[in-house]
């Protein structure tokens, strides 16, 4: 009776295992989402400072090969 009660609770171990790894995996998938959306964000805030300073209109930053596109 020892050896089927320690294999149920391996297979509840692996069990319990196996859901914490599925939810820190898809956490870890949803917080490189949210790192990618924050560095967005901060990629178009740096572009509006930088049009800022070189005196450009306060909707507008740079995009590409020079141009500024109004957002």
């Amino acid at each position: 009776m020892h050896s089927a009660s320690t294999t149920i609770l391996s297979a509840i171990l692996i069990i319990v295992y196996l859901i914490l790894s599925i939810v820190i995996f898809a956490l870890s998938i949803y917080a490189f989402i949210l790192f990618i959306k924050l560095a967005n964000r901060g990629i178009r805030a740096l572009d509006i400072y930088i049009g800022e300073k070189e005196g450009h209109a306060k909707g507008d930053y740079y995009i590409n090969n020079n141009k500024y596109e109004n957002y």
